[in-house]
């Protein structure tokens, strides 16, 4: 199976209140070994503002399920004091269409965690 290349993430929210829907472009890049992946990506508004940019910390693939899971950390370019962002998410390549799972925990400053609930992903 492919997993290198990229891709378009599309994160839906359940409460528009609290949370909007963006857009990503990602890439997954092979590492050196060729079994295990990195990604990073940049995320816009609806609106096409660039809100974020990202970086995985750690990946790791369910041959099983087909699954790529992912830790991730990120800031907002154009909101410099504002904490960074991290979250753990899924892509679930056996699924057509592709989809996963989306969370987004922001990391204040006393490294008290504000955590979000998981937002449904699909991927192009």
């Amino acid at each position: 199976m492919r997993l290198s290349g990229h891709w378009w993430q599309l994160v839906l929210t359940e409460d528009s209140r609290q949370d909007y829907s963006v857009v990503s472009f990602l890439e997954v890049r092979r590492q050196g070994d060729g079994r295990s992946v990195s990604m990073g990506g940049h995320s816009w508004t609806e609106g096409g503002k660039l809100v974020a940019r990202w970086d995985t910390i750690a990946t790791q693939f369910d041959e099983r399920t087909q699954t790529l899971h992912y830790s991730w950390e990120g800031k907002l370019p154009r909101r410099p004091g504002v904490p960074l962002y991290f979250g753990v998410d899924s892509i679930r390549y056996g699924m057509n269409p592709v989809t996963g799972d989306f969370s987004s925990t922001k990391r204040h400053q006393e490294d008290k965690p504000e955590f979000s609930r998981f937002r449904s992903a699909f991927y192009v």
